[in-house]
């Protein structure tokens, strides 16, 4: 399985680290959303029925991101479940060794609860209200996300290819196959050291 990842690049194995924890993410969320929605009472057609309709799964999505890729991610030592699968790691940058929890927690809330949900917002105010500022509004945050992917694309190609988000958290992202590679080098020549010499 090892030889596997070694034929990934480390930008195609976060990507793939990525897909895996958002989808482990969603079915979580979807599970508990189906299973504690229908206990909120309704309000009816009310606007504040249609801002808790909006609200509470945005409050549900902010404490699982914050929780899984927050929390989670901090207590296995910079390994989500993808992280972990596909052999990363996320370091301090400035240090090389693990995050505090407030880098974790700048890092992740800053790209999925400030980035991601920025074409959804933007898709919101385009359909569902039909008033000029709104319209403004929904043009404001599409070109947030779009100068965060030129910005994205840009860092990309440059020395260190940070993105904003591990920019601003002085995190990133490591390969540990070569560390897991080391480690099992190291250990076979202590095996070889102790072997006894024949003369």
């Amino acid at each position: 399985m090892r030889e596997k990842w070694k034929a990934l690049t480390k930008r195609e194995r976060r990507l793939f680290a990525a897909a895996l924890d958002c989808m482990i993410l969603l079915i979580l969320f979807f599970v508990v959303m189906i299973n504690v929605l229908p206990h909120f009472p309704s309000a009816g057609g009310s606007q504040l029925s249609v801002f808790l309709a909006v609200l509470m799964p945005f409050g549900f999505y902010t404490l699982f991101v914050m929780l899984y890729f927050g929390v989670l991610e901090w207590l296995m030592g910079g390994r989500s479940p993808g992280k972990l699968f596909f052999h990363l790691k996320l370091v301090d940058t400035r240090t090389g060794g693990r995050p505090k929890l407030w880098q974790y927690l700048v890092r992740y809330g800053f790209f999925y609860l400030l980035v991601v949900p920025l074409p959804f917002l933007a898709l919101l105010m385009f359909f569902v209200q039909d008033d000029g500022l709104a319209l403004v509004l929904g043009i404001v945050l599409g070109a947030l996300f779009l100068a965060f992917c030129i910005a994205a694309v840009v860092q990309s190609g440059l020395k260190g290819n940070q993105l904003p988000h591990g920019y601003f958290s002085k995190t990133k992202d490591v390969s540990t196959l070569n560390a897991s590679r080391r480690k099992k080098a190291g250990k076979t020549a202590n095996v070889s050291s102790e072997l006894p010499k024949v003369n």
